[in-house]
């Protein structure tokens, strides 16, 4: 089990975005199947990086479809992270980009489906830690509705 990690700004999401560039890094990715994380996944693996991604059992995979074999895909939700929690530590990345958010329709921009997403934040920040891992990015849609 994780410790819980205080954060006491949820502006804190972008720890450190610098320098990952470097040959045979190590990158678990959130939201591989979503607009934005089609893309960082398809860039890493030009860059030659090991990319790991959680992806939802239903998820459609269209936008990763020419790729997913070159992905270490991990089932799985952000809500049952227990499930997959010990793939991401022997995994060992040296980078987490979390670009999966609930709610970001635009029928829920302002619904409370927003704070879904803090405690999966939390998680994975706490999991990086765990894992020694030195790069954690938060991107994507929420940014534009102030989570």
């Amino acid at each position: 089990m994780l410790a819980p990690l205080n954060i006491t700004s949820h502006r804190a999401i972008i720890l450190d975005s610098e320098n990952i560039k470097s040959d045979d890094m190590r990158i678990f990715l959130t939201g591989a199947t979503g607009f934005l994380g089609s893309y960082i996944a398809r860039e890493a693996l030009n860059r030659r990086h090991d990319v790991a991604v959680l992806i939802r059992t239903h998820a459609n995979l269209w936008r990763i479809s020419d790729i997913i074999e070159n992905l270490k895909v991990i089932y799985g939700t952000l809500e049952e992270q227990q499930a997959w929690q010990q793939q991401i530590h022997n995994f060992a990345p040296d980078a987490i980009i979390h670009a999966a958010w609930h709610g970001v329709e635009n029928k829920s921009h302002s619904s409370d489906d927003q704070l879904s997403n803090i405690p999966a934040l939390k998680f994975l920040l706490a999991l990086a830690t765990a894992c020694g891992c030195k790069k954690f990015i938060g991107i994507g849609s929420q940014a534009e509705y102030g989570l």
